[in-house]
């Protein structure tokens, strides 16, 4: 590749949410409860309660559409990646354009929120300046705290340039 001199990064990590439905569950999923509205709108359409079958036919659309959108929510993703002295931020959403922030390594701090009365861990922030940026929030509480311990140990090491 010619023209732009790229840095490979020294650190990086991609955080993505946890789905642990597959498109086959998901196939199985709304297999069942179309099923299940099924045999229930059978039987209120022989008791003469047919427009009970519309509500039962929208039931299955919703929980469709609940699932679909979960399912597609898993594309998101973050991207943290430390090249020299600048860190890159890079955010997919599920929809929309990919957003991306440059710090520089020296003048960014890890925050982890935590009450230590109660033992609960809180949100992740990437501060720079005077704002913050929130990272990981569909990460656990455990995984937050080894992803704030990882990236000030990675912040920390010397700059590679």
């Amino acid at each position: 590749m010619q023209g732009k001199d790229e840095t490979l990064p020294t650190w990086a990590v991609t955080l993505r949410p946890n789905r642990s439905l597959s498109r086959e569950g998901l196939a199985t999923i709304i297999a069942i409860v179309a099923g299940l509205n099924l045999v229930a709108g059978l039987f209120f359409w022989i008791v003469g309660a047919w427009p009970v079958v519309g509500f039962m036919g929208l039931d299955v659309a919703l929980v469709w559409w609940a699932l679909k959108r979960n399912w597609s929510e898993a594309e998101s993703f973050e991207q943290i990646s430390i090249t020299g002295d600048e860190v890159i931020l890079l955010r997919k959403p599920w929809r929309g354009e990919p957003t991306s922030r440059h710090f520089n390594r020296r003048w960014l701090r890890v925050d982890l929120e935590f009450d230590a009365a109660r033992e609960l861990v809180g949100r992740l922030f990437l501060a720079y300046r005077d704002k913050r940026h929130e990272i990981g929030s569909f990460l656990g509480a455990e995984d937050r705290q080894s992803l704030a311990k990882a990236l000030r140990q990675a912040l920390q090491q010397p700059a590679v340039n």
